[in-house]
């Protein structure tokens, strides 16, 4: 099964940011070897001052 993830960037004032066509698959990577205990299956929030991943507001999962 392949997944699909949608990467929302946003600066500390919310403005979202513009990213290149491979940043996205490369962030998610990264964020995923990082945390490990996260539940990767549903929609989650990573906030880059708390250094934490949480389940994303309202998110719903597959």
């Amino acid at each position: 099964m392949d997944r699909t993830y949608t990467l929302k960037v946003l600066d500390a004032q919310g403005t979202m940011l513009t990213l290149g066509c491979d940043v996205p698959t490369r962030i998610v990577s990264l964020l995923q070897s990082a945390h490990p205990e996260a539940d990767w299956s549903r929609p989650v929030s990573w906030r880059a001052d708390a250094e934490a991943v949480t389940p994303a507001p309202g998110g719903e999962g597959p």
